[in-house]
């Protein structure tokens, strides 16, 4: 089945696979060797800041009744819609978990904003009440312009309708020490998820950044935690 899935790469992946095995590619990914993508040493150095997502699973399995805490008041606090504004890796996860898994019974349905496109967000608002909204403002450096602009434009508009309490409709997942954190904390928003630093923001689907989205979907975060373990383990 292999073989005929594969056609005439078959050849080429068997080699590829087999010089990966030769190399102890997994293991030495797992004891977080950097030599197994550069060579050059500024790069090890970067790269050997950035294995976080090594360790994530049993980090945010810590964290699963604080998610599971967080989705549930999501659903208590009456919010019609969830909007996740991010770009690049800080959505990717989040687009797939939302277009692939069934909305959950009294859980806000989610939408995905990763682009500043006019259309596409006028779109969106004739779909929801940005006053019964919650919006989860997702960006690694907490300067992501995208995300940025996002939050000025529904701030304001909430600004109007809720005054002084606009900030309960936003959750910020962030790196600590960002502009974005330093907005969450003086706009008094909803809830502020510090994400750990050595984390990329590809490597981001099972930190906050993937996670509290999810949570707020409804979906079981500590079985999706203990699949991945699972998978890590084997």
């Amino acid at each position: 089945r292999q073989s005929a899935a594969l056609g005439a790469s078959q050849t080429a992946v068997r080699d590829a696979l087999a010089t990966a095995d030769r190399l102890q590619i997994t293991e030495r990914i797992w004891k977080r060797d950097p030599a197994v993508w550069k060579q050059e040493a500024d790069h090890q150095q970067i790269i050997s800041r950035s294995l976080g997502w090594l360790a994530v699973v049993p980090l945010m399995q810590d964290q699963v009744s604080h998610l599971q805490e967080f989705g549930e008041s999501i659903a208590k606090a009456g919010f019609e819609h969830t909007v996740l504004c991010g770009m690049g890796g800080s959505s990717l996860c989040v687009e797939v978990c939302a277009e692939s898994i069934d909305g959950i019974s009294g859980r806000p349905p989610l939408f995905v904003l990763d682009t500043t496109d006019p259309a596409t967000i006028l779109a969106l608002e004739q779909r929801i009440d940005p006053s019964k909204t919650l919006f989860i403002l997702a960006s690694k450096s907490g300067t992501t312009i995208e995300t940025t602009s996002h939050h000025r434009y529904f701030r304001e508009k909430l600004g109007k309708k809720l005054s002084g309490h606009a900030g309960e409709n936003f959750v910020a997942i962030t790196d600590a020490g960002t502009p974005l954190e330093r907005i969450a904390e003086e706009e008094q928003f909803r809830a502020i998820f510090r994400n750990p630093g050595d984390i990329g923001g590809r490597y981001s689907a099972l930190s906050y950044f993937g996670l509290v989205p999810a949570a707020a979907m409804g979906i079981d975060v500590g079985k999706l935690l203990d699949r991945a373990e699972a998978m890590a383990q084997a």
